[in-house]
């Protein structure tokens, strides 16, 4: 379905600074994810490019610019919302091939999906601005987003999950080179759109690279692989069988499946992130996502022969 959009509350950042791996060893075994990467409009008119340190990370979190920390407009008040979440995740199908295929085609697949998050932000770069005047009256464009992007590749349940959070700052630059809010309605009005962008290009990007065949979309536009099985499918889906489970569920005692039905349920569902031990077993910024070594040789085990 379309992306998840969630607002960040202050703080929140530390969720995805944690993730980050210190070096390429220790992303490689999975002790860590990729650093954020920089995108939008609005962060090159900063001239911030390529990888965003978690102390850039923090400064944008608090409307701060990365390289001098001078304060991009006003500085938020204690009940401000710092920036929102958007996440951009392809079929399971296309999860499956990246974690299960050889060195080739994981690399190509995760190059496909970041070809799909650029074409998204490309587009809503050219949807979101701001508003001035008197009690915020008139709409304005602004330069874009000023966002970070951090790739995640396991779900909740440990199964594979290629997907981005694109962190998206609440500031945009606006015509008349000030920093102001950016007009939420214009994300969620454009984010179903965005998806569709997503979808497109990465779809476009794995036909292109590696011969991928689609089958017909389903009704929200994902398509799955032509000649996955469906066991494997079905094998690697278990956050998915956990929420369709419960709808299920609560449809049976005469509830109706509602876009806040099913937002509830995914959120009663979630269980904690296994590769994480509880954060009072460990000091601040020392936990690590799975290792990713160890869940390819299970994942292995599981695919059909």
């Amino acid at each position: 379905m379309a992306a998840d959009l969630h607002k960040l509350a202050a703080g929140r950042e530390g969720y995805y600074t944690r993730e980050i791996a210190r070096n390429h060893e220790e992303y490689l075994s999975g002790h860590g994810e990729s650093p954020g990467i920089c995108h939008g409009g609005s962060a090159a008119a900063l001239g911030l490019e390529g990888e965003c340190s978690a102390e850039a990370f923090q400064r944008l979190f608090a409307w701060q610019d990365p390289r001098t920390g001078q304060q991009l407009g006003r500085a938020p008040r204690a009940d401000a919302m710092p920036a929102w979440d958007l996440v951009f995740r392809p079929h399971k199908d296309v999860s499956v091939l990246y974690a299960l295929g050889d060195q080739r085609t994981g690399a190509a697949v995760a190059e496909a999906h970041q070809a799909g998050v650029r074409a998204a932000v490309a587009y809503l770069d050219g949807q979101v601005g701001t508003r001035t005047g008197r009690h915020g009256a008139e709409h304005v464009w602004g330069t874009g987003l000023l966002a970070v992007g951090f790739t995640h590749r396991t779900s909740r349940a440990g199964d594979p999950l290629l997907h981005t959070h694109l962190i998206i700052t609440n500031r945009t630059q606006g015509p008349d080179g000030q920093w102001r809010t950016l007009d939420s309605r214009d994300l969620l009005n454009h984010r179903a759109s965005a998806d569709a962008m997503y979808r497109a290009a990465y779809q476009h990007e794995l036909t292109r690279t590696l011969g991928v065949r689609w089958q017909d979309p389903d009704r929200w536009g994902n398509r799955a692989i032509t000649g996955m099985p469906e066991e494997l499918r079905r094998g690697f889906s278990k956050r998915h069988e956990q929420i369709a489970a419960e709808l299920g569920r609560q449809e049976a005692s005469g509830k109706h499946r509602t876009a806040k039905l099913v937002q509830t349920v995914v959120h009663a569902t979630r269980p904690p992130n296994p590769t994480r031990r509880p954060r009072r077993c460990m000091g601040a910024g020392s936990r690590r996502p799975a290792r990713w070594a160890t869940s390819l040789a299970g994942w292995s085990a599981r695919s059909p022969r």
